[in-house]
């Protein structure tokens, strides 16, 4: 099985349980961003094994890439319902939620094919890239859900 394809499933399987954790009704933790780290560091890495030195053509994709991403991630984390229970803040993603995941994925795995016209040395670039990007726009949608979380928190006090 080639790297390229390992990393494609590995994010694919990251994705489902993703999409698994967004529907389930869980607490709203303020300041917890340690997944959200952890595989923005795993996918730096594994980009950096995959392609060591990446043209600048390919870099601006990618980094266009992410900054949909992360504008997307904002919009999706106000699809999340937040609620009091018991007195604690919780939050459960909506089908809408889901819907957005599965567009910004899209969307990203897409500019591999941009990135194979701009430079095509950097190859699948997309699929190496997909840990990096799930790692950053998660966080970017946990910092607004807090965000959110908090503000409620304070109308209700």
């Amino acid at each position: 099985m080639s790297s390229a394809l390992s990393s494609l499933l590995v994010g694919l399987v990251v994705l489902a349980f993703f999409l698994y954790r967004q529907m389930a009704v869980r607490p709203v933790r303020q300041g917890r961003l340690t997944l959200p780290l952890v595989i923005v560091i795993i996918g730096l890495v594994d980009l950096r094994t995959a392609h060591g030195h990446l043209p600048a053509p390919a870099l601006m994709v990618l980094a266009a890439s992410l900054a949909v991403g992360v504008v997307l991630a904002g919009l999706r984390a106000y699809t999340v319902r937040l609620w009091l229970r018991d007195g604690q803040m919780v939050r459960q993603g909506t089908w809408l939620t889901i819907a957005l995941w599965l567009v910004a994925m899209g969307l990203h795995l897409g500019s591999d094919a941009v990135i194979a016209r701009v430079a095509p040395g950097a190859g699948a670039l997309a699929e190496y890239s997909v840990l990096l990007y799930m790692g950053v726009v998660l966080a970017v949608q946990q910092l607004v859900v807090q965000y959110r979380a908090g503000q409620m928190a304070e109308q209700t006090a």
